[in-house]
């Protein structure tokens, strides 16, 4: 869990390790963060949700692992949430937010680091109907984070989904690619998902959800 601190603004540029931050500031949650300043309160209720639909469009996917970037660029993973339990913490509570990528690996001959895209979705959708060439629609603005072998990846999505608890009508989910160089594997962990969605909510000012 992350630890301790006080709701502040920092750089969402993404990172792996300190020098890709520069002076002051530090790598907390594959986020450049102010040095010296936890990145949620130690009182932050922590909520983890599991997809409730994914499939993989534009690639192939055994189930269990799917190949974004490099030569397959063009593959995305789409995730449906019920975010309805989040929607009651309350779109202004909301402190931080990842999806957290929990098994990464690179193909052989790529590099040791890889980006990845998260964009929201906007239209409704269906993995069992769903067609090629008829993908959801998605939103303007992305997010952008780096991931490596071998460690769990933390993409921060507090915005995307600060916008989807505001009009929940009008957010249907997660795009999760790669339109990079460097290929990287995902595999779905011991939750079944290639990805899970955290959030952190500031606990009331009375203290108590």
């Amino acid at each position: 869990m992350l630890v301790a601190c006080c709701a502040c603004t920092a750089p969402s540029k993404p990172c792996l390790v300190p020098r890709d931050c520069g002076e002051g500031f530090e790598c907390l949650a594959n986020s450049c963060r102010v040095m010296g300043v936890d990145p949620v309160d130690a009182q932050s209720k922590r909520v983890v949700l599991d997809p409730t639909q994914l499939t993989v469009i534009g690639g192939q996917s055994d189930g269990a692992t799917v190949l974004l970037g490099g030569n397959n660029r063009h593959a995305h993973v789409l995730l449906g949430f019920d975010v309805r339990p989040l929607a009651e913490l309350g779109a202004q509570r909301l402190e931080r937010a990842h999806l957290l990528i929990e098994n990464v690996d690179l193909p052989p001959a790529s590099t040791e680091r890889a980006s990845i895209e998260v964009t929201r979705l906007i239209d409704p959708w269906n993995a069992e109907t769903l067609q090629t060439g008829l993908e959801p629609r998605r939103a303007l603005t992305s997010t952008q984070g780096l991931l490596q072998p071998g460690n769990a990846g933390r993409i921060d999505v507090t915005e995307a989904l600060r916008a989807w608890l505001r009009a929940p009508h009008a957010s249907h989910g997660f795009c999760v690619g790669s339109d990079g160089e460097g290929q990287i594997l995902l595999s779905a962990g011991p939750h079944g998902a290639f990805a899970r969605l955290e959030a952190y909510f500031r606990p009331h000012q009375g203290g108590h959800d």
